[in-house]
């Protein structure tokens, strides 16, 4: 089994966990999932913060502050995802809201921008 799948692995436990505990995070546990078993989960790297979901093309926390990513979150009925060109930057955020049912379609076209903006900072 790959690191990035032991991280996958482990993200699924971290939100049963808070499921378990009362909270409303079925929509993440799904989109985990998912992306667990998508064409993308050997290319990007997950990591949490709180709750949020955090995705970026390259492998280790401080590289990652170095390159473009992505935050998941979700409540109120709707996945919030930011998109960041860098990830210690918070001023040039790109802030998107979807629905359940738009999530795999919205992050599957990012992912694309997110590897395409990776390669040029490399």
């Amino acid at each position: 089994m790959s690191e990035n799948q032991k991280e996958w692995e482990y993200l699924i436990e971290f939100y049963e966990d808070w499921i378990k505990d009362g909270y409303d995070l079925t929509p993440m546990l799904n989109l985990v999932k998912w992306l667990s078993t998508s064409k993308f989960k050997d290319e990007i790297y997950p990591n949490q913060s709180h709750t949020a979901l955090n995705i970026s093309a390259v492998k280790g926390y401080h590289e990652q502050l170095k390159f473009p990513s992505i935050s998941i979150n979700y409540s109120g009925q709707m996945f919030h995802v930011a998109y960041s060109p860098n990830s210690n930057q918070t001023h040039n955020l790109e802030k998107l809201k979807c629905h359940q049912t738009q999530i795999f379609s919205l992050l599957e076209s990012l992912f694309v921008r997110l590897e395409a903006e990776t390669k040029i900072k490399q």
